[in-house]
C-alpha cells in the first residue's frame, strides 16, 4: 500500500493546478520549482522542502491524470474556483 495524502496537500496542489497549469510539466523537478515559488508568495517565506517536495509530487500526478483525460482540469478549476471553471479555448 502507498503513502496516503493529507487533504491540506491535495488542496494545496489542485489551487497550483488551477490557476498555474500552463507553467507546469510531467517533470518533478520542474514542478518542484514551480511549487515553491507559489507556496513562497502564497505564504509570504520559505516553506518546508518536505511540503514543497509532497506537493510538487501530487501535482506532478495530477498533471499526468489531465494528459490522459482533459475534462479533468476543468472539474478542478470548478473546485477551486467555486464552480467557476477558467474559459478554454477549443484550439489549445
Amino acid at each position: 500500500m502507498g503513502k496516503i495524502r493529507t487533504e491540506n496537500i491535495k488542496r494545496l496542489s489542485r489551487m497550483v493546478v488551477a490557476y498555474y497549469y500552463d507553467y507546469l510539466t510531467e517533470d518533478f523537478e520542474h514542478n518542484k520549482k514551480v511549487v515553491n515559488e507559489v507556496l513562497y508568495l502564497k505564504y509570504g517565506g520559505r516553506v518546508s522542502k518536505r511540503l514543497r517536495n509532497r506537493v510538487a509530487g501530487y501535482v506532478t500526478r495530477l498533471v499526468k491524470r489531465i494528459k490522459r483525460k482533459p475534462d479533468l482540469l476543468k472539474e478542478i478549476q470548478a473546485q477551486v474556483m467555486g464552480g467557476k471553471a477558467i474559459p478554454v479555448e477549443e484550439g489549445e
